[in-house]
């Protein structure tokens, strides 16, 4: 541990450090102005130019609770998580660097190169590629040519997507000449290197610039 200044209160089990301080652990190092450190719980609460960094992700933010027996963070104010697939951005957020899990929460968008997705919410299991979006969600999926928008969507590492609530696709063909709008209650989207499939339910509206059609299912 390193830091400018540090004050040690015995009967409280309280350690508060200030100026340039670098917490350095086997699977993390943490950067911050100031800390306040639990001795009893192992809990420490980090403020300022706060930078966290694991093996894979790194994480910034003004203010961090990080549990360093659990290996929690939780971020009450703006967050950015960044990793090799790309960034994301939200007003508070948790991650589990064991399980590898996070949640965020307020204003979410991610964007890497392949796509840009935005919603209310986000949850993700990462080291399966298995991500979750909650409320007002947008998707643009760049590398096939697709918009999104539903309540909700997941997606996981086979390029399965569900999309839920008053859902809608917009595709572009690979030519870029024609463009399709789907509108459904539900879609499941099976997306692979050589084929994409797109499975409607409920209510299903279609438009295309050679034609339209309503149906259950398509």
């Amino acid at each position: 541990v390193l830091a400018d200044s540090a004050y040690q209160y015995l009967e409280v089990e309280l350690i508060e450090a200030f100026g340039n301080i670098q917490i350095k652990t086997d699977r993390q190092t943490i950067w911050a102005d100031r800390v306040r450190y639990n001795t009893a719980t192992d809990e420490s609460h980090f403020f300022g130019r706060v930078v966290i960094k694991t093996d894979n992700a790194t994480i910034f933010s003004t203010e961090a609770m990080y549990d360093f027996f659990l290996e929690i963070a939780r971020f009450p104010k703006p967050v950015r998580f960044r990793d090799e697939k790309g960034d994301l951005l939200a007003d508070g957020g948790i991650f589990n660097n064991i399980t590898d899990r996070a949640s965020f929460w307020g204003n979410v968008q991610v964007a890497d190169s392949t796509q840009y997705a935005e919603a209310d919410s986000l949850f993700s299991i990462r080291n399966e590629d298995y991500y979750e979006l909650h409320h007002r969600v947008f998707v643009h999926d760049i590398k096939n040519r697709s918009k999104l928008t539903g309540d909700f969507t997941k997606s996981d590492q086979t390029g399965y997507r569900e999309i839920l609530g008053d859902a809608r696709v917009q595709r572009i063909s690979k030519s870029e000449s024609d463009t399709t709008m789907i509108r459904a209650n539900r879609f499941e989207i099976f997306d692979s290197d050589t084929v994409s499939v797109v499975y409607g339910y409920g209510d299903v509206e279609i438009w295309s610039d050679r034609y339209a059609a309503i149906a259950d299912s398509s």
